[in-house]
């Protein structure tokens, strides 16, 4: 009886990996609207901006302002989560 738990809890372990696998990789690979990434950096930056001590302590909020202007100037097409980071 123990001799057959082994192989049936690494067989178990090894379908677990796989399917897992899958699934993360079909959720970095969908895709996002740039209005959609756009809006989630808007929102994130005005968030931060909030609610982290100093967050223009060492940029200041027009340098700041301009580079994620000039990031989100670039997204033009569809993204992938990947390529949102």
């Amino acid at each position: 009886m123990i001799k057959y738990v082994l192989p049936l809890l690494l067989l178990l372990f090894i379908i677990h990996i796989v399917t897992s696998q899958i699934v993360a990789t079909n959720f970095v690979q969908q895709k996002f609207a740039s209005d959609t990434v756009k809006k989630a950096i808007t929102e994130l930056t005005a968030e931060l901006a909030l609610t982290h001590p100093g967050f223009y302590h060492y940029t200041s909020k027009e340098l700041f302002d301009a580079y994620i202007d000039s990031t989100k100037s670039t997204i033009t097409d569809s993204v992938s989560l990947l390529e949102a980071f």
